[in-house]
């Protein structure tokens, strides 16, 4: 679709449609309305990335909920017709013209959008017929496909850039004069290479969302393992307040031994055993930014932010952007007298 004749090496086109896949499976999990739609969203794609059928219990899912339906739609021509996606995405109405058009162009290799729907098809897929757009059942459904179709093509845009760019510099057999050379960008103030530890204030804080002016809470009237971080009107409720406790931990003040984490398979933050250990452990461990991003202590090195600005909504480890709903205020809450530290 970008007019691209070869010669990029395979590796590079797998590593672009991963990030792509990636970037739905994010944006499916922010925008899905249910805790279910979430817990499903990494066996959606099972079959198309390799891994077997789709379970039972997850196809009863599908066959309920047009939304998730949609998403495994999606993430199946990630893997198998990426160039339909790419035009539906980018073309809306348009795109199956383009597509023909594309089939008609004589080129020295096949189309883009061609070989997307041909040669990278799956058997049972119908030959040179173009997929038909996002399904338009419930109000709200084309809405969030719309979401997903453009995260995946933002992260899809700058891996295939990048993917270009590091092709054509490879295949040259000279560097180009300094004053050819593209000038690299500007770094972004709002994203620093480096960050500092959660400046929490003695005993405890409250962490305030700098966009929605919501606190960080914890769902339900006792904080359990599991119970979901969400955004809440801010007040002095001990499930607001959290403590630094060691190593990037982040202890709730009302269930000392819980903990923030980041780390969960529906990629949801919710509440862990602090002094939990090995896989569970992952997502335990936090930073804060002098622009006061909350980030993963990990190689994903995310931040974390609300799905929505609105109370009730859930956290979810998002890559950084520099807006302000990305953004934490720590601060002591009023009249409330500060407890002894977890440690």
């Amino acid at each position: 679709m970008l007019g691209i004749e070869g010669d990029i090496p395979p590796f590079e086109l797998d590593r672009a449609r991963e990030q792509w896949r990636s970037a739905l499976l994010r944006t499916h999990v922010e925008n899905a309305e249910g805790r279910e739609c979430r817990d499903y969203s990494r066996l959606l794609d099972a079959p198309s990335h390799g891994a077997g059928t789709t379970l039972p219990e997850v196809q009863l899912h599908l066959d309920q909920c047009s939304y998730c339906q949609d998403t495994a739609e999606q993430l199946r021509l990630c893997a198998t017709r990426p160039g339909v996606l790419l035009a539906e995405a980018l073309l809306a109405e348009s795109a199956h013209p383009y597509l023909a058009a594309c089939r008609a162009r004589p080129s020295r290799t096949a189309p883009v959008a061609a070989t997307a729907e041909g040669a990278h098809a799956r058997p049972s897929d119908p030959p040179q017929t173009p997929q038909k757009p996002a399904k338009k059942g419930r109000p709200g459904s084309t809405r969030k496909g719309t979401k997903i179709f453009v995260a995946g093509i933002a992260a899809s845009s700058a891996a295939v850039a990048a993917v270009i760019v590091g092709v054509g510099t490879s295949s040259d057999t000279t560097a180009p004069a300094p004053a050819t050379q593209r000038p690299a960008p500007t770094p972004s103030p709002s994203s620093p290479t480096t960050s500092t530890a959660l400046p929490v204030p003695p005993g405890s804080g409250r962490l305030r969302n700098a966009a929605a002016d919501l606190c960080m809470d914890v769902r339900g009237a006792r904080p359990e393992r599991g119970a979901e971080a969400t955004l809440s009107a801010c007040s002095a409720a001990s499930t607001q307040r959290w403590t630094y406790v060691e190593d990037g931990l982040l202890s709730n003040l009302a269930e000392p031994d819980l903990c923030l984490d980041a780390g969960g398979d529906d990629e949801v933050l919710d509440l862990e055993y602090c002094d939990s250990s090995g896989d569970v452990s992952f997502g335990l461990r936090f930073e804060l930014s002098p622009e006061g991003e909350l980030l993963t202590r990990d190689e994903r090195n995310l931040v974390i932010a609300p799905a929505s600005p609105e109370t009730g909504t859930v956290l979810v480890p998002s890559p950084r952007n520099g807006e302000a709903e990305q953004r934490w205020l720590v601060e002591l809450v009023p009249g409330a007298s500060a407890p002894q530290s977890a440690t």
